[in-house]
C-alpha cells in the first residue's frame, strides 16, 4: 500500500495550492530535509516539518506541522498574513482532498480536527520561523 506517499502528496499538493493564491513569493519546502539555515533557499517559504499517521481498520488520523518562513519581513506582516490564510483553511471540518500519490486522483478527504495550534514565532537574524500543527481525520481507502 502505498499510503504514506498518498499523505505526502495529498499534503504538499494541498500547500503548493495554497500557494499558487499567495500575493507573495512563496516557495514549498520539505522541512524534513533540512539540515541548516544555511542550506534553505533565501526565499518566503511555507512547507511541512514531518507528520505522524495513527491507521486505523477503518480510519486514519494524522498529524502535521507546516511551517511559514519569512525573510527581509521585519515588520512580520507577509509572515503574519501567510500564517492567517493557512490557519482560517485548518480550522474544524475544513476539508484536505486524499490523493493517490501516483495518478492524481481524489480517493477522498481529510477533515481538519480540533485543535489547530500555532506555535511561538522564532527570529534568525535573516528570517522568522513557526509552526502550525494540524489535526486531520480521514477514512481509510485502499491506495489504488
Amino acid at each position: 500500500m502505498a499510503e504514506y506517499n498518498n499523505i505526502y502528496a495529498s499534503l504538499s499538493n494541498f500547500l503548493q495550492g495554497f500557494i499558487g493564491t499567495l500575493p507573495y513569493n512563496v516557495v514549498f519546502y520539505d522541512f524534513d530535509q533540512f539540515v541548516t539555515l544555511d542550506a534553505l533557499p533565501f526565499e518566503n517559504i511555507l512547507g511541512m516539518r514531518g507528520f505522524t499517521v495513527d491507521s486505523g481498520p477503518i480510519t486514519m488520523d494524522v498529524k502535521v506541522m507546516f511551517t511559514v518562513t519569512t525573510v527581509d519581513d521585519t515588520s512580520m506582516f507577509d509572515h503574519r498574513d501567510i500564517l492567517d490564510q493557512l490557519f482560517t483553511l485548518c480550522q474544524p471540518t475544513q476539508k484536505i482532498p486524499y490523493l493517490d500519490a501516483t495518478s492524481g486522483l481524489i480517493l477522498g478527504n481529510f477533515i481538519v480536527g480540533g485543535g489547530t495550534t500555532i506555535l511561538p514565532v522564532h527570529r534568525s537574524p535573516a528570517r522568522t520561523f513557526q509552526n502550525m500543527i494540524v489535526n486531520l481525520h480521514g477514512d481509510r481507502k485502499p491506495a489504488l
